[in-house]
């Protein structure tokens, strides 16, 4: 039951790191190295940590950890660089046996302790079980993941998303490569290692082939391709297709309920516009404000029920609440559901933009002016937040080529 956080980027002490706290009924708590120490720190705050693991990339935030007064009891070290204060992940290693711990350990035990991004609201904790992680291998097996694939990862292993591929490689025995967010060390492995399955985000495939060097790179050992965090515009989808991979999947969910939906491409030429029907046993609907269900084709929030979806979550430090297994989720997300039960995102509710009395939503805005040559990225905001702009106006930062 002990919690102990790791401070590392993608690297092969994180899976051996998670497979030996599993083994020993511990509970792992990945972290973004590249936040700001007082942002771990709070982070750690909302519950009692043992150890923190960390790479060399994160020295400088584990020194400042350490001086806290709520400083863990111990700290380890991966990599040569070892703080005076820390043990050596490497010696622990070589100074061990093979005898197997003495602990018990279920698939109901608890798995991993994750954060939400905080990207619209303070980030909360909540911990998966190793049941609740479960449904990633099913999808592997239906999706005819094997042995032979080469599966790039790439997402780091603070996101729940990661360990899909985790999970998935060690299930079918499948080779992973593991790399950072770099677009041109990506697109490097995907030929030098003869990539077959990746999972990007739009944004990362979007940079990916605006490399110079992307035309004379050799791609074709890809299979497939899946999209996962955030809306994939239609353009870019199609750009993906033709110059990537053209088998591409994409997937919708939520940090604490998991992967909801599933588009695979077979549907995708009578839905181009869906990000798929529930998968996984997820059941989702759309409701107005007192939860009743929608009728099909009308906007609404999307709320969910999922057998991913973590059993406990806290919302502050140090106050965990239980779900029921029977609860919805309510998303903070907009789509509507057709009439074939596929779901169709729009965006994030503090994100929608009122138009002239039409709602119309950031992301929709920026997939538009992206799709414009010599447009890398783009953010719209709403002119509420800027009082010498008339009403219904929405401002556009650009970044061009």
């Amino acid at each position: 039951g002990e919690i102990v956080s790791l401070l590392c980027d993608n690297r092969i002490e994180d899976f051996e790191l998670l497979a030996a706290l599993s083994k020993l009924g511990c509970i792992g708590m990945p972290l973004n190295s590249r936040l700001m120490p007082e942002h771990v720190m709070r982070h750690m705050e909302f519950t009692d940590v043992s150890a923190v693991v960390f790479g060399p990339e994160a020295i400088g935030v584990a020194d400042r950890i350490h001086t806290s007064p709520a400083r863990p009891k111990h700290f380890i070290a991966v990599g040569s660089d070892v703080p005076g204060y820390a043990h050596s992940y490497t010696a622990m290693i070589e100074g061990g046996d093979d005898r197997a711990p003495d602990a018990a350990s279920s698939i109901d035990d608890d798995f991993c302790f994750y954060f939400t991004s905080g990207t619209t609201k303070s980030p909360r904790g909540y911990i998966i079980t190793h049941r609740q992680n479960q449904p990633y291998t099913r999808m592997a097996v239906e999706q005819g993941v094997t042995e032979d694939e080469r599966i790039l990862a790439v997402l780091p292993p603070y996101t729940r998303v990661s360990m899909f591929w985790y999970t998935a490689a060690l299930f079918v025995g499948a080779a992973q490569v593991l790399s950072d967010l770099d677009p041109s060390r990506i697109l490097s492995l995907f030929e030098e290692e003869r990539i077959t399955l990746s999972i990007l985000i739009p944004d990362l495939a979007r940079h990916v082939m605006a490399l110079p060097e992307f035309a004379s790179r050799d791609v074709s050992s890809l299979r497939r391709i899946v999209m996962a965090g955030t809306r994939l515009p239609p353009s870019l989808r199609v750009e993906i297709e033709h110059r990537l991979c053209p088998v591409l999947y994409e997937v919708y969910g939520q940090q604490e309920c998991g992967l909801l939906t599933l588009m695979p491409p077979e549907d995708r030429g009578k839905k181009p516009e869906s990000v798929g029907r529930p998968y996984l046993g997820s059941e989702i609907i759309v409701a107005d404000r007192s939860g009743a269900p929608l009728p099909p084709g009308t906007l609404g929030e999307i709320i969910s029920r999922s057998p991913a979806r973590a059993g406990v979550i806290y919302p502050e430090p140090k106050k965990p609440r239980r779900i029921p297994t029977d609860e919805w989720y309510w998303s903070g997300d907009i789509g509507y559901l057709d009439e074939d039960g596929y779901l169709y995102y729009r965006g994030r509710r503090e994100d929608a933009l009122d138009i002239d009395g039409e709602v119309v939503f950031a992301s929709e805005i920026e997939a538009l002016v992206t799709a414009m040559e010599g447009v890398v990225d783009c953010a719209a905001v709403d002119s509420v937040s800027y009082t010498h702009l008339r009403a219904h106006e929405t401002v556009l930062d650009l970044v061009c080529r």
